[in-house]
């Protein structure tokens, strides 16, 4: 997580945070990846 997993060197100055989520909806099964961006509030 953070720089160099979600993140990447150019979104951190731009701003931008990524969320990255795996989810298994049935058990067993494969899992499902849900990756959400946000650009952060500027000042």
């Amino acid at each position: 997580m953070g720089l160099g997993g979600t993140m990447t060197t150019q979104g951190v100055p731009d701003g931008y945070k990524n969320i990255t989520v795996h989810v298994a909806p049935v058990r067993p099964a494969e899992l499902v990846a849900i990756t959400i961006q946000r650009k952060m509030q500027t000042s």
